[in-house]
């Protein structure tokens, strides 16, 4: 838990010193994001590619009316993303493998290099949603292999069939 808390802290603190400077697909999901929060409307796709996702400019659009519109505030919903695959990462590798394995891959993806904190640092609309549905798809799917019993009592039969819905839903996602 320390090392998600201070992976976010330094993503926090990477954002408010402007790092990485923002670029067009960013400023696209903030015009996007300003829509949602102040016009009104309701995008599904990013605007001008319709295979990318509108969530980050929706994260992005409750941060904007939290806190006021800025590249900071924008990159907010981008570390709660990030924040989810660390943890997601964390518990699929724990499932896995070990713990100490799981930490040791939570420090690497924590502190990771530049090259991927611009990954996740970015709102460009898919990047750091494909790290999280990704991670969900594999965790969910390693979780129902992994427990699966023949005769299982009603209850656990429900829980099941609400992890292959939900297993279903991250795929779609």
């Amino acid at each position: 838990m320390l090392i998600i808390v201070l992976a976010v802290c330094l993503r926090l603190l990477l954002a408010a010193l402007g790092w990485p400077t923002t670029n067009s697909d960013e400023g696209t999901i903030g015009i996007m994001a300003r829509h949602i929060a102040y016009n009104g409307e309701h995008p599904v796709v990013f605007y001008s590619r319709n295979y990318l996702g509108a969530l980050e400019a929706y994260l992005g659009a409750a941060f904007f009316r939290l806190f006021g519109p800025s590249i900071f505030t924008l990159r907010l919903g981008i570390i709660l993303l990030d924040a989810l695959f660390f943890a997601s990462m964390y518990l699929l590798t724990s499932l896995l493998y070990t713990k100490k394995l799981a930490l040791f891959v939570l420090f690497l993806l924590g502190m990771g290099s530049s090259a991927m904190f611009l990954r996740e640092l970015y709102a460009t609309g898919g990047s750091t949603q494909t790290l999280l549905f990704g991670t969900l798809v594999f965790l969910l799917a390693a979780w129902l292999a992994l427990t699966y019993r023949q005769n299982l009592p009603r209850g656990t039969r429900w829980m099941r069939f609400a992890g292959y819905a939900g297993w279903g839903l991250v795929v779609g996602l």
